[in-house]
């Protein structure tokens, strides 16, 4: 009925409002998760035209905490109520969530297509995690990651070779984000110098993993990161991408 009144321009429909939104807070009641947070939303939206931001950040109540519908309508309450600083910071925290999201989902359907064998399209995923990387400014070390688990299936030792050496070069970008002007409104944990030692030499002792690189073994540079293994297992990080929670 509102949807209704709006679009036909109806001049009075202000008379109806209070019938309206009777209806939504009595859906709002609703075990029925879909109809409650479609309630909720329409009574955000409800009184968000009438400007009663408190009302409509009543509504948002409603919404399952970690749903990222009820971060942007917050952030846009916010930009809306003077509160830049926070709808920044709401805006900023879900690109940085949404990173991590796409690049999972991205690496999930790399897996499918190599156990499916298709070649370019696992290409094709790696090279968008990658520029997903750079989009983000994750830095050098996140751009290059991904195609690591493709040439090690593939066994390219050129380009193994030259994706270590670029992760090896860069392993001290992997928390460039927190650098990032993207990202300047939300305080993101930095790392210690001993964080990316721990990387480095988590690097080296995987890159030597023989059941995952063993047709590495014969390359001077295999030798080479031999020569250059400095800690022992216990002492390595995951090598899996960090976490989101990086918020403080």
């Amino acid at each position: 009925m509102e949807a209704h009144l709006l679009f036909q321009g109806i001049a009075e429909r202000s008379i109806y409002d209070p019938q309206i939104c009777a209806w939504f807070t009595q859906a709002l009641e609703s075990e029925e998760p879909f109809l409650k947070k479609s309630s909720a939303e329409s009574l955000y939206h409800f009184y968000a035209r009438k400007e009663q931001w408190d009302k409509a950040e009543e509504a948002l109540s409603y919404f399952s905490e970690n749903d990222p519908d009820k971060t942007i309508h917050l952030a846009s309450l916010y930009s809306k109520t003077n509160r830049i600083h926070d709808a920044y910071r709401l805006y900023e925290q879900l690109l940085f969530t949404g990173f991590n999201r796409f690049k999972l989902i991205l690496h999930a359907l790399r897996i499918l297509y190599m156990q499916e064998q298709d070649s370019d399209m696992a290409h094709k995923l790696a090279d968008l995690e990658g520029g997903l990387a750079k989009l983000f400014e994750m830095g050098r070390y996140q751009e290059a990651e991904p195609g690591l688990e493709l040439a090690a299936y593939e066994k390219n030792v050129k380009e193994t070779e030259r994706i270590m050496k670029t992760m090896l070069k860069h392993y001290d970008t992997l928390t460039d984000y927190t650098h990032s002007r993207l990202f300047r409104h939300i305080l993101l944990k930095p790392q210690n110098p001993a964080f990316f030692e721990r990387v480095r030499c988590g690097l080296i002792q995987g890159f030597l993993d023989e059941e995952k690189f063993g047709y590495m073994k014969e390359t001077a540079f295999w030798k080479e990161l031999k020569d250059r293994r400095t800690a022992p297992v216990s002492d390595s990080p995951s090598m899996e991408v960090i976490s989101q929670d990086r918020f403080a």
